[in-house]
Formats: structure tokens, sequence, C-alpha cells
């Protein structure tokens, strides 16, 4: 993706997966987040784990983005 690893800030706290696992972050980064003509800064924890997807947006994000999330696409 380009993205510069020194400019995310080490964490260490730990996130449950839907499978319930749990991973601890390697740190949180900020990324500019394009969806058409809206741009937005999203604050992303990292971390170090295979993953069918690269992020997870939640409601606040569609929210702000205008966004209408579509299962069917």
């Amino acid at each position: 993706m380009g993205v510069d690893l020194r400019d995310m800030k080490p964490s260490s706290r730990p996130l449950t997966g839907f499978n319930g696992a749990s991973e601890q972050m390697i740190g949180t980064i900020r990324l500019p987040v394009y969806a058409g003509d809206v741009v937005r800064t999203v604050k992303f924890s990292v971390i170090r784990a295979k993953a069918p997807y690269n992020a997870i947006l939640g409601t606040q994000w569609l929210h702000s983005m205008k966004a209408v999330p579509s299962t069917y696409h």
C-alpha cells in the first residue's frame, strides 16, 4: 500500500477478532481514505495477522462518508 510504518504509533492493546481469538496491536496509524469526492483521515489499528480483509470500517465512518453499504456487491 506504500504506507510508511514509521508514521505508526506503537500500541499493545489486545483486539478480539470475529472468531474470539485475541491479537496484540502493534500500533495505530492515521491514513486518508478516499471515497468518490469525499476524503476523511481515519485512525486504523494495526495487527500482525492474516485476515480475509484489509480493513474493517465502522458505522461512524460509513455515516461520515455518506456511504451506502451493499452486501450484494
